[in-house]
This record gives structure tokens, sequence and C-alpha cells, in this order.
């Protein structure tokens, strides 16, 4: 008799929506991040700036100025509340939001997002040579196995330290705030990739 049960404990739910803006969507928002105040930002190491402040609201401004966007936020709630039934979570709301703009041979470092529920990255510009988005397992103890050569003999949901997405323009991908994110030191190879993040409680 096999009295075998597996749990599979513990999973991360990451929402992805391909391609969800037009191309004249994105072209709009590229064009009026362009033409917004910028400073440098201490995640990206190389050329590449930010409107990154903690009262910054670049989706507010986008869904006043930018005629094709009007309803961006009624929308981006949507997908948050959605997101929100999904893990079983009282409703968010979008504290702040802003837009990086890198540069070739630049890095967007790992991190987090302190103080926030739920977390979103809007790809506006970004194409083939644009550097991933890498998650970090949670579970940082599943390095121990890979410590060790020869331990791990196929990569899976149980011992990855890392799962990436290559992203797409117009993607979107929701995600848990503390969970650590980043380029994963991939050097970008596009020229201005354009990224809305924002965050929520």
């Amino acid at each position: 008799m096999n009295n075998k049960n597996n749990f599979e404990l513990f999973p991360t739910l990451i929402t992805r929506y391909d391609q969800i803006f037009t191309q004249d969507q994105l072209n709009d928002i590229y064009d009026y991040c362009k033409n917004e105040p910028q400073n440098d930002y201490f995640l990206l190491l190389g050329e590449g700036k930010s409107s990154y402040d903690i009262n910054s609201q670049i989706l507010d401004k986008i869904g006043m100025d930018v005629k094709s966007c009007n309803k961006i936020n009624v929308f981006l709630q949507g997908l948050l509340d959605q997101y929100t039934l999904d893990i079983g979570i009282n409703s968010v709301q979008v504290q702040n939001s802003w837009f990086n703009i890198q540069q070739e041979n630049s890095t967007l470092l790992q991190h987090y997002h302190p103080m926030s529920v739920i977390s979103a990255a809007i790809y506006v510009k970004v194409d083939e040579k644009s550097s991933k988005i890498y998650f970090e397992n949670p579970n940082n103890l599943v390095r121990h196995l890979n410590s060790y050569k020869g331990e791990v003999n196929s990569y899976n949901k149980f011992n990855n330290e890392f799962f990436w997405f290559s992203v797409k323009p117009g993607d979107i991908i929701i995600f848990p705030s503390w969970i650590k994110h980043g380029g994963h030191f991939e050097t970008n190879k596009t020229f201005d990739r354009t990224v809305i993040s924002l965050n929520a409680f």
C-alpha cells in the first residue's frame, strides 16, 4: 500500500499579464516619462535615471495628462483587486509610483520594497536585449543544497535559488513587496529600458 502524500508548502504568487497595453499607449507613456524630472537612483549601477521618491505619483500624472491612458489607475486597481482576491488578503491601493530609465550596460540591483504589501512593474520600453527580472527564492536556505558540488542534479521549483522572466512591452508583473527582485547583475543592453513600478498597501 502506498501511503505517500506530498505537500507543496508556502507558495508565492507572482502574476504576469502579457502585453496588456497597446503600442500607442506605451509610446505615449514613454514620451511623457522622458520629459519628467529624473534623478540618479541608488539601485541602478551604470547609466540610468529614475523619478523615484517615496511620494512620487507618476501613474496619477499619466492618468491626468496622457489622453490614451486616462483610465490607467482604474484598470490597475482592478488587477490589484484580482491579485489580493487570489491570495486572500484585503484590497490595497497604489500609494506611490515611479519610473526607471536604464541605458546600455546598466544593472538594477536586487532589492525589495519595504513599507508596502503588493508591488508591480509595468514594462514600457523593453526588447529582446533588455535585462530580465529575477525573483529570489524567499527560502534562502535552499542555497545550502547548491553549496555542495553535485547535490542538485536537476533544477526545479523545490531547489531553484532564482526564477526569471524575459519581459515584453506592455507586460505587467504583480508580486508581494517582500520578495527580492532585480536584474541579478545581468547587464541591460537596451537603450532607454523604461519600467514603471508601484507600491500598494
